[in-house]
């Protein structure tokens, strides 16, 4: 299976904010870990979650020591580069995204065109707003692991 990741759920996994959307993203990395399932992300994520990791006030609030943000940012960063396909932001996804009329946001629409140019069965987000008119189907993390609680049979 092949899943997509919003700059979101990178987040969640990497908050260390004791959440419900923390426990889920965990949850599913650890379930996706001896299988043949692939993470994928858009190249400019790992640039957007470091940021938001080490410099975002959401962050800063729940992780107020500057060390320990570097520390989570590199974390995540490590985990991007080891467990994730990255697929690459583009000339062309650029336009196709600026292009998609049903995303909230162009953010949201760079992710759309990157899942459906990567090919990936879902998009894991907990964007309320976004993806639900895209072509590839999204899930939130506590969605996608009773999907494969049903599928493991």
């Amino acid at each position: 299976m092949r899943l997509f990741l919003d700059t979101n759920a990178i987040i969640d996994l990497f908050s260390n904010a004791g959440t419900s959307r923390q426990k889920s993203m965990r949850e599913l990395v650890s379930a996706l870990r001896n299988t043949d399932s692939t993470f994928i992300l858009g190249a400019t994520t790992i640039k957007d979650v470091s940021y938001l990791i080490e410099c975002g006030a959401w962050f800063k609030s729940i992780v107020p020591d500057a060390s320990r943000r570097k520390k989570l940012a590199y974390e995540a960063r490590e985990f991007m580069f080891k467990q994730c396909e990255m697929c690459a932001v583009d000339q062309t996804i650029c336009h196709q995204a600026h292009m998609n009329r049903d995303e909230p946001d162009f953010d949201d629409a760079i992710i759309a065109e990157c899942a459906r140019t990567a090919r990936a069965d879902f998009i894991i987000s907990s964007d309320v707003a976004a993806f639900n008119k895209s072509v590839i189907k999204k899930m939130s993390p506590e969605e996608c692991i009773k999907y494969l609680e049903i599928n493991r049979e």
